[in-house]
């Protein structure tokens, strides 16, 4: 599938989910970045805890931080952010999203013996920089 498409498909997901999934209550720019620096904190600890007591091997690791970032993205859901913040969340949302599909397209690569694309690298490191950005401008510390 071409990345624009796939891009514009993941983008209207994260549309979809924050204006229809949006079942709790409107949230203060305070409560939006403590709850979403909950979520990177508790998507760290299981990257941590899955890596525990396990050889460090590409697979594993990878393994790690894919289960993380599905908990950051699974907490991310039904968050309803002010007004203010909207824009920026939703494509925080979405380029999280991303960033799991990527840790997923790495992780079969790897499971799969191979090494991930050059690409599929690049795409990595561009959703690094959007990412950073955003979560800079909103004041999202220690999620990217």
């Amino acid at each position: 599938m071409d990345r624009k498409i796939a891009a514009a498909l993941v983008s209207a997901l994260a549309l979809g989910v924050v204006s229809c999934g949006s079942a709790g209550p409107k949230l203060t720019r305070e409560q939006l970045i403590s709850k979403v620096e909950a979520a990177c904190q508790e998507g760290g600890q299981t990257t941590q805890r899955e890596m525990r007591g396990s050889s460090s091997t590409p697979v594993q690791y990878g393994s790690a931080i894919t289960a993380g970032q599905r908990v950051i993205v699974a907490r991310l859901r039904g968050l309803n952010p002010p007004a203010a913040a909207k824009r920026d969340f939703i494509a925080f949302q979405a380029g999280m999203q991303q960033r799991l599909q990527v840790y997923e397209q790495v992780l079969a690569a790897l499971r799969g013996g191979g090494q991930p694309s050059a690409a599929l690298q690049q795409h990595n490191l561009t959703l690094f920089r959007q990412l950073d950005a955003l979560a800079k401008r909103e004041g999202f510390v220690g999620c990217i």
